[in-house]
């Protein structure tokens, strides 16, 4: 099916972006950047999952600090015992490292209602790429900017890098024939604009 031979008359057309769709945009680059990255999360993970039990062990001490075969003189007990705790403690702080770096590394897309990414959207197919119009805003993205357009959800996502992307919600198409011919001819320009 040729895209340019459906509703679309020239290269022009409009939908309506909501929260919704960019929470989708969302929740299919986060899980793009899981996949790249698996290794990082599973560290984080085992981070998280050593500070729990370095803290399960302060607080069992804690509950029953007579439980240590520790010698009992008044003194020397409580810095052994304060000293455990603080390794402990120090040990907890220690394992959530991991799990810190990724979440600075993370992209979050924070979006609002009113912001400038929700409303009413305009859709320019140009030789040279895709202008993207809204209320407050209008962007432009050369067709060398995409690594690949695919169907997610009945969207079409046009990704560009490992968190970001362009989504043209479901809503957008009014038939299955459409969404996939514009999702081909995506891909087929975002190839033809590939490097050899």
């Amino acid at each position: 099916m040729d895209w340019e031979g459906t509703r679309m008359q020239g290269s022009e057309f409009s939908y309506d972006t909501t929260v919704g769709d960019l929470q989708a945009l969302q929740s299919f680059m986060m899980r793009q950047v899981f996949v790249r990255n698996r290794r990082d999360y599973i560290i984080a993970l085992a981070g998280v999952v050593l500070c729990a039990i370095f803290l399960t062990a302060v607080i069992v001490l804690n509950a029953s600090p007579r439980a240590l075969s520790m010698p009992r003189s008044s003194g020397s007990f409580l810095i052994s015992y304060l000293s455990l705790i603080a390794v402990l403690l120090t040990g907890a702080v220690l394992a959530l490292l991991p799990m810190v770096r990724l979440r600075r590394r993370t992209v979050r897309m924070q979006v609002s209602q009113g912001g400038p990414l929700v409303g009413p959207t305009s859709l320019n197919i140009g030789a040279d790429g895709l202008m993207i119009s809204r209320k407050l805003m209008t962007t432009t993205y050369s067709w060398g900017a995409f690594r690949r357009a695919t169907v997610e959800k009945g969207a079409v996502i046009l990704v560009i890098d490992n968190g970001m992307g362009v989504i043209v919600p479901a809503g957008a198409f009014q038939t299955d024939g459409e969404r996939f011919a514009f999702a081909a001819e995506m891909s087929r320009r975002i190839t033809d604009a590939q490097p050899a």
